[in-house]
């Protein structure tokens, strides 16, 4: 069998032990004449851009030379020429209008009515709520003021408390037992 040539990625190819320009290929490679620059693709694009603005700037100015000028469909507005050209538009363009226009100022006043309606709930439930906002101050101020009344007791009351307190210290307590499975019987 013959012996195969070292491969360009080879652990001696990466060591450096081999030179990658001995290889067949790249004597072949390197044998070839180079070619030469091809690239038409963008010389093409390039005078095919310039001759596109050309085109455009010779439109836009034979436009500007030309705006002034009347064209055949154009008319004078006037009062007879007015009347005329809506003779010449027909019943269904018309009738499309029409039905349009009042479409339109349907809806323009269903919107301005659903704005007043929105405006008009939302001042409702605002000035509800202000309300609800009054009537809770007062109720906390009233609760507040009551707490620091019954908090102000004279020295007496409190002796009183006390002496209550003591006599109710001398009854016995009753400990009930709080497990309820305390009440069963053991059994073995």
């Amino acid at each position: 069998m013959a012996k195969k040539g070292l491969s360009k990625n080879s652990r001696a190819a990466r060591r450096g032990d081999v030179n990658p320009f001995e290889s067949s290929e790249a004597k072949e490679l390197a044998s070839l004449p180079r070619l030469e620059k091809t690239d038409t693709v963008s010389p093409l694009i390039r005078s095919s851009i310039n001759k596109n603005q050309q085109l455009l700037n010779d439109r836009m100015t034979k436009a500007s030379r030309e705006g002034s000028k009347l064209k055949p469909g154009d008319n004078i507005v006037t009062m007879h020429n007015s009347k005329k050209k809506q003779h010449m538009v027909s019943k269904t363009i018309r009738t499309k209008t029409q039905r349009f226009q009042n479409v339109d100022g349907r809806l323009g006043r269903k919107i301005e009515n659903a704005l007043k309606r929105k405006k008009t709930i939302a001042n409702l439930r605002k000035t509800g709520w202000d309300k609800i906002n009054e009537i809770a101050k007062n109720s906390l101020s009233n609760d507040l003021v009551s707490q620091i009344d019954s908090e102000k007791k004279t020295d007496t009351d409190v002796e009183e408390e006390i002496i209550d307190e003591m006599r109710d210290d001398d009854e016995p307590l009753v400990v009930e037992n709080k497990n309820p499975f305390g009440f069963l019987e053991e059994e073995e």
